[in-house]
Parts: structure tokens; sequence; C-alpha cells
């Protein structure tokens, strides 16, 4: 089976059912996503950017506070341009590849359900990427136990679990502490929010 770059597999036709998936989700209709986001925000109010890669269709800044500076990253074009068309024109939307786009930064920077559609041989970079974008990092990622991370091939796109092995050695080497973590049984992910070590807010 070919496995396809999660981007790519979103056809026209699969976006319309998985949008209607990620709306009906726990995830998405609890507000997990973004209730994390905005508790953060409303703990630490000199917050004032989110930047988040992986916007999808722009579920998550539908519910954050509208004083946020929000910019959404996205590597498929039709996510972003469902995303511009159902948000308010003060939310800027890119379409680009996480890889390749150009250095970004806010006070947050946030990806749900993302860093788990990246090959195992690439994912020590996109996480650089993504992690070094802001003090404050919010992401979910299923985990494992095992001392090694696993690439899923049953799927026709990537799709990664990672050990814990990795995360932390990845979060030691980029001078990251994690300040929670919370496990969903619906979603089999976790929800972690990390710092920068010494980081103030």
């Amino acid at each position: 089976m070919e496995v396809k770059d999660y981007s790519e597999f979103l056809t026209a036709a699969q976006l319309k059912i998985e949008e209607q998936a990620w709306k009906e989700s726990a995830p998405y209709s609890s507000l997990w996503y973004a209730g994390a986001v905005n508790t953060y925000l409303l703990e630490h109010p000199e917050c004032h950017s989110v930047l988040e890669f992986g916007c999808g269709t722009g579920l998550v800044p539908l519910h954050l506070p509208m004083a946020v500076q929000y910019v959404g990253v996205d590597k498929n074009k039709l996510c972003v341009e469902r995303a511009r068309a159902k948000n308010d024109h003060s939310r800027t939307f890119l379409w680009s590849d996480i890889r390749v786009c150009p250095y970004m930064s806010a006070s947050i920077v946030c990806a749900f359900a993302f860093l788990k559609h990246f090959q195992l041989h690439e994912w020590n970079t996109v996480f650089r990427i993504f992690i070094e974008a802001a003090p404050v990092a919010i992401f979910t990622l299923p985990m494992t136990d095992a001392p090694r991370s696993v690439e899923d091939n049953t799927k026709p796109f990537t799709h990664v679990t990672i050990s814990h092995t990795r995360l932390n050695g990845q979060l030691e080497l980029h001078n990251r502490v994690i300040e929670s973590a919370r496990y969903s049984k619906k979603t089999q992910e976790t929800i972690f929010v990390c710092k920068k070590r010494d980081h103030r807010s």
C-alpha cells in the first residue's frame, strides 16, 4: 500500500467526509483542543498570539478569543480555503508545509492530531520546527510505552505512535519541560502543555 502524506490524502471528496467527522468528534465537539489553549490563555493573559500548525479547516480558532492574534498553517490548500471562509477576516491562514515554511513565532504554538502524520525519519526535524516557534507548546500525540516509536503501515496515510523515550529526548534537546499531560481514552492521544525551561509565563 502506498502511504501518502496526510495532506495529499485529503482530496476534495475525502475532506468533505473528514471535516464532518472532525465536527462530530470528541476533541472538537467538546472543545478539548481549543479549551486547552483557552485555559492557558486565561491563566497567562500576557500571551497574545497563537500559531497553529495543521490547522485543517479552521475549527479551533472559531473558539478562541478574538483579541488573540491567530495564524493557522496547513499544507492542504482546500483546508486553508475552508478555514478562511468560516473564520473572521482578522484570522490569518497560510497555505504552507511546516517542513519548508518561513520561520514564524508566537506566544503559543499548537498542533492537534498533526504531529502523528510524519514519518519517523523526519519526525525529529518537524518537531524541532514546531517546538521552537514559541516558548509554550500545546499538542497531542498518540504515545507508546515501548522503547521505540512505531509507524502504522495499515493506513493509507502516514500515522505514527511516539515513544516516551523519543519525546522526552526531543524536549530535553530543545530545552523544554512538560507542564501538564492529559490522556483521552476517546482519542487515545495525550495532550501536552510544554514550555521552555525557565520561561516565566
